[in-house]
């Protein structure tokens, strides 16, 4: 077993509030996340209700060529973070999103951590480097696409 964790910080200008709401609702997951193919709220009755701690969400994402399912659980949620774990996924794996309000500009934090396993494991340094490439250009499409609508 071999530890991973990446974190990667973007600076998006628009308020704090407006960076959460969009990263923190999954229908919005497809639109900035690249590698992502679905993203749905398991728990939700006819009605999407809001993420909560709690929440389960099923992401299906392709990651270095291969097909991956993880259904994460909501562990905590404030205007300040997401945390999320991962109940079912190749490796047991944490993702924190994090805001953190700059003037009337957020930083958007997304760190990934985990213990990968087998081939995952021999792959740590490829994976890494993966996961810190991916997760900054998601966070650029982020930014791209909250910096392209007009401010609320």
């Amino acid at each position: 077993m071999s530890h991973v964790d990446v974190t990667v910080s973007r600076t998006i200008a628009r308020p704090r509030d407006v960076v959460a709401a969009f990263m923190s609702d999954p229908a919005n997951d497809t639109r900035w996340i690249a590698g992502l193919r679905e993203a749905r709220v398991l728990d939700a009755g006819e009605e999407a209700a809001p993420i909560a701690v709690g929440t389960q969400v099923l992401r299906t994402a392709s990651f270095l060529g291969r097909r991956m399912e993880y259904l994460y659980e909501v562990d905590a949620f404030d205007e300040h973070q997401l945390a999320m774990r991962a109940v079912k996924a190749p490796f047991p794996m944490q993702t924190t999103y994090r805001w953190e309000a700059d003037g009337e500009s957020t930083v958007a934090s997304i760190d990934n951590s985990g213990d990968v396993r087998g081939a995952f494991a021999l792959m740590r340094p490829l994976l890494v480097r993966s996961l810190r490439r991916n997760v900054g250009r998601d966070l650029e499409r982020l930014r791209g696409i909250l910096e392209a609508e007009p401010p609320a």
